[in-house]
């Protein structure tokens, strides 16, 4: 969930001890609510709701989204528009609040070629936040930030509905009641209704690759197949057993693995392959009705579809709904692929094709799966602009390297450190390798905790360069380390998003 980001304290240098907590019960104060809704420019509506034990409280991934208009930057905060979820109490004060970017993004497929394209006007999301005990209401609004000819900040503010978590007895006007489930049986999943064009085919019985507990005390992931007919479901078992083997040996699931559940639920479609994949144009009469060239894209490997509650429900027949923290979407397509929708914990992979075709999947898995459960931005540069006012865990700005005030400053060790700040600083214009490698001496320094400059968003907009490590928007914008999956697949994660990634998992949470 998007959460206020802590402040960073400041102080001499020190050699700093990280000691990562170990798992426990949750207390009463991290229950929370599981929500997946439909987001239109004119309401929220909830298809399900249910209480959960546990919610990360930890780092956020977006900013914040009420702004102090004293503190606003000029350029990176006018026109934006952002969806906002509020807690309230009782009285109606603000308990809590959380935000997202509502502006249409401009996606990126997986090989870095860059896609204008625009969501579909319904989106679909699953969220999980933390209430407090005297939560009463949920209210969704959209808030928009415009400055006029003198450059004065001024906020509007349309509502988009508000919930009464505790209905009953007297209640806030307007306000809608939704009912909270302590636990989702398969059989409710089946009612949250379709989206996207008429498929046919069925879902099998789910078979679990990975089982170390309940699913309400593990992190749980569900297979799912899109474009696998009954003669296909031997490929569809292959690539699921992938999946598994991706979370049992690649950091930093490895070392979490006693705390992860995976499931396989094989979904038959009555077409073999995806539409628009490998070569668009193509129709097939799928389950999902997964496709390529997505959302306009000229790319078939830029994967998704429009039935994503389709997709929940049959990942439900395994896990009930408020315990699902990723589900993977297996498209049948040979062609090297992927992409992973903000805010689903959903990813969607095609099949490599040889050499290598099974350590190449494993390695794209791992990286969506970054996206989907820990929310991190690519770490290449750039495939879209950025969006004015979100930051990625995995991201800093260029006022927060100059401020000292990076939050991944608390995971370094003394020899990274230099008078309270990280040692390491690469701007733009440092010296790079013709492929975008930072060079930095000692040599040591590649492997060390820092800020090295060029991630995903660009700022401002240009057209892009012949390489995309190299791409000047990138230059407001750093990533942790000189290499990560996150900027180049085949690598291991960096300790940053190795950490989000931990998190993610060992406090249940997406």
């Amino acid at each position: 969930m998007a959460r206020k980001r802590a402040p960073v304290k400041r102080g001499k240098s020190k050699r700093r001890v990280v000691k990562r907590a170990k798992p426990r019960r949750a207390a009463p104060r991290d229950t929370g609510i599981y929500l997946y809704v439909n987001v239109t420019a004119e309401r929220v509506e909830i298809l399900h709701a249910a209480t959960v034990s546990r919610v990360h409280r930890g780092r956020g991934h977006l900013r914040a989204p009420v702004l102090v208009p004293g503190k606003i930057d000029n350029d990176d905060y006018s026109g934006e528009t952002e969806l906002v979820c509020s807690v309230l109490g009782q009285n109606g004060a603000v308990l809590d609040w959380y935000g997202w970017p509502a502006q249409a993004p401009t996606f990126c497929d997986s090989l870095g070629d860059p896609v204008a394209s625009t969501v579909e006007p319904d989106r679909q999301a699953r969220w999980r936040i933390p209430l407090q005990a005297n939560a009463r209401y949920l209210e969704f609004s959209r808030t928009e930030l415009t400055r006029d000819a003198k450059g004065r900040p001024s906020f509007t503010h349309a509502s988009l509905g508000v919930f009464d978590l505790k209905p009953g007895g007297k209640t806030r006007a307007g306000a809608t009641p939704i009912t909270l489930d302590a636990k989702t049986p398969a059989s409710r999943a089946r009612g949250l209704g379709d989206s996207g064009p008429p498929t046919s085919g069925y879902v099998k019985a789910p078979v679990a690759l990975l089982e170390h507990g309940a699913p309400a005390d593990k992190f749980n992931v569900v297979v799912l197949g899109d474009g696998f007919a009954e003669a296909d479901l031997p490929v569809f078992d292959k690539y699921a057993d992938l999946v598994k083997q991706m979370f049992v040996t690649k950091a930093p699931f490895a070392g979490l693995v006693n705390r992860i559940n995976i499931y396989k639920v094989p979904v038959v479609s009555a077409d073999s392959g995806i539409t628009n994949c490998p070569t668009c144009g193509v129709a097939r009469n799928t389950y999902f009705g997964s496709q390529g060239c997505w959302n306009g894209t000229t790319s078939p490997s830029f994967i998704g579809t429009a039935s994503k509650p389709r997709v929940v429900a049959a990942a439900a027949t395994a896990v009930p709904q408020s315990e699902l923290h990723c589900i993977v979407v297996l498209a049948n397509c040979v062609i090297y692929g992927g992409s992973a929708p903000p805010e689903l914990g959903l990813v969607f992979l095609t099949m490599p094709g040889p050499p290598n075709a099974e350590e190449i999947f494993m390695d794209l898995a791992a990286h969506e799966v970054g996206h989907a459960i820990a929310h991190l931005n690519e770490e290449y540069n750039p495939c879209n602009e950025k969006k004015r006012g979100r930051l990625y865990p995995n991201e800093a700005t260029q006022a927060e390297v100059d401020a000292g005030a990076v939050w991944w400053t608390s995971l370094a060790s003394a020899s990274e450190m230099v008078r309270g700040r990280l040692k390491v600083i690469h701007r733009f214009g440092d010296p790079v390798t013709p492929g975008g490698q930072p060079i930095v001496a000692p040599p040591a320094n590649q492997t060390m905790l820092g800020t090295f400059w060029g991630c995903h968003n660009g700022d401002p907009p240009a057209p892009l360069p012949g390489t995309n490590r190299l791409d000047p928007r990138g230059q407001k914008f750093f990533r942790a380390m000189a290499t990560c999956r996150m900027r180049d697949i085949p690598s291991e994660f960096c300790r940053v998003c190795a950490s989000l990634l931990t998190d993610a998992v060992t406090d249940v949470s997406v």
